[in-house]
């Protein structure tokens, strides 16, 4: 099996552990996430030392890996969109007028 192969195995390995940790949201572990980023990033900077002929037998599986990526980054952006209507919930914004008896903050510069 070549390297570019088990780099690629690899990195689809932590994307389906990634996925399944997203859509655990917000149950998993933040640990584990936090790992497989480290993880993630390590497998991308061997990939990015191999050359495309390195891949042209490796079609389908790149486009698994692609596919997979997609389908995180989708979950990310949920996750990240639930924690921020969420959070607008618990901390609505205010807006302070500046007229005197309006701020929760009267004081003098």
């Amino acid at each position: 099996m070549s390297k570019a192969k088990t780099s690629l195995l690899r990195l689809k390995n932590i994307l389906e552990k990634e996925r399944e940790l997203l859509l655990k949201f917000p149950l998993g572990e933040p640990k584990e996430f936090l790992e497989l980023q480290e993880e993630k990033r390590e497998v991308l900077s061997k990939l990015s030392h191999f050359e495309e002929k390195d891949f042209k037998d490796l079609k389908e599986l790149v486009k698994e890996v692609k596919e997979l990526n997609e389908e995180v980054r989708a979950l990310l952006t949920n996750n990240y969109s639930f924690i921020r209507e969420l959070l607008e919930e618990l901390f609505p914004k205010t807006t302070y007028t500046g007229k005197e008896g309006s701020s929760a903050f009267n004081f003098k510069a």
